[in-house]
């Protein structure tokens, strides 16, 4: 069985919505795709595209054919704002390694039980020779920092990328 991060945050809050929505139960989706999961989407794609050096105008291209013109409209400014004043320095300071690097690390003493998920980008600090996972989020307001010492997502995914580590030291035994 499989578990993500989002289906542990789902039983957690509501067992009922688990169950309905669970790829291990019912796995029920809605026929419309809400709006705020479809404007995150789209932005991850675009933030994807960027940092794989697709040209601002193809990026743009992209999000005004995805994009829902009545509800969409701050990708319009938020794309062309991340490309000129956050990605220039990511790209100078980091090298991408992957984007959307799926895992599936077994839990132990669980048989045939998975964490699964996947980190949006993991990258290489050319400086410092270190690997840092990027997770990128969008949100109508933030929450206060104390969630984060409740959110399963920043330990799952810690786990997860102290995996991508090992498995990258043991194919590039020159990084370190």
């Amino acid at each position: 069985m499989n578990i993500d991060v989002s289906e542990i945050k789902t039983y957690r809050a509501c067992k009922r919505q688990w169950k309905l929505s669970s790829r291990n139960a019912f796995h029920l989706r809605p026929i419309v795709t809400p709006p705020a999961f479809a404007f995150g989407t789209i932005f991850h794609e675009a933030l994807h595209m960027m940092y794989l050096n697709v040209p601002l105008e193809k990026v743009m291209d992209m999000v005004r054919r995805e994009m829902d013109p009545e509800n969409d409209l701050a990708l319009l400014a938020m794309v062309p704002g991340y490309y000129d004043n956050v990605l220039p320095g990511d790209l100078e300071k980091y090298q991408v390694l992957d984007i959307e690097w799926k895992f599936k690390i077994p839990m132990p003493f669980l048989n045939d039980v998975n964490v699964c998920g996947s980190i949006d980008m993991i990258v290489l600090d050319k400086e410092t020779n270190k690997i840092y996972g990027f997770e990128h989020k969008t949100a109508k307001a933030f929450r206060d920092d104390s969630f984060l010492w409740m959110d399963e997502q920043p330990r799952v995914y810690t786990w997860a990328l102290q995996t991508f580590v090992a498995q990258y030291n043991e194919k590039h035994p020159e990084a370190h």
